[in-house]
Parts: structure tokens; sequence; C-alpha cells
């Protein structure tokens, strides 16, 4: 997958339970339509749960699209309640990891941000393949 978007997939090294996407400043609607769109066909296909991994690069708070009424975007936020037991971010913008933390405190899933994207993988106990 392109950057056309803003966004990339990053496959994880024998781990087909990790779904990893490398996500600009670029992101735009289209990007979180397909991004999300892939989400849910990854979740909907996995036997068990899996953990999503994003990485944020050069990408500030404001450069960030709102767009996260896309239906499917809705479909993977609910989705991922009972499909994900990790949702992990790395360099993510602005206040974008505190907040990713919070929510880890009152959804039924581990919650983690880390300052890179080494610490990311490692938490998970994986690497980009």
């Amino acid at each position: 997958m392109s950057l056309a978007h803003g966004f990339a997939e990053i496959a994880a090294q024998d781990r087909p339970d990790i779904l990893a996407f490398r996500v600009t400043g670029a992101l735009d609607k289209e990007g979180i339509h397909a991004l999300a769109e892939r989400a849910n066909d990854w979740m909907d296909a996995l036997p068990g749960k899996g953990s999503l991994l994003l990485i944020f690069e050069a990408a500030e708070a404001d450069d960030l699209p709102s767009g996260t009424f896309d239906g499917e975007m809705l479909k993977a936020r609910f989705k991922s309640l009972r499909k994900l037991e990790n949702y992990v971010v790395a360099n993510a913008p602005g206040s974008a990891g505190t907040m990713v933390e919070a929510f880890g405190k009152v959804l039924p899933l581990e919650a983690k941000s880390f300052d890179t994207s080494a610490e990311a993988w490692a938490f998970l106990g994986a690497r980009p393949a």
C-alpha cells in the first residue's frame, strides 16, 4: 500500500495478529476510510484477538483530518472493542498519545503510547518484516 492518502501498511514478521500502519501528516479523509476498511477486513478475518499499531511520522495534531465520522471508521471503533487486545501508537502527535492511554483505562483493551516505533514493536513482542 502506498502513502497516496497518508498511510501505508507495515507487515509484522510472522505475526498475522498484528496490523501496523505508518501514518503521515498527509492522511486525508480517503485515507481514513481506506485505513478503517483495511482494519475492519483484518479484524473480520482474525480467529481471535489482535493488536493494532499506528506509527506516526512527521504528523502534527493539526495536520490530521477530523474525518472520524466516516462509516468504516465508526465500524472499526466498535469492532475493536471485541477484537483488539492492544491498541498501540508511536510518536503520536499532540496529546493523542495521552488520549490513547486514557482510553485504555476505560476500554477492555490495552492502549499504550510510545515515543518511538522500536518501543512500540518491543511492547508487542514483534518487529517489522
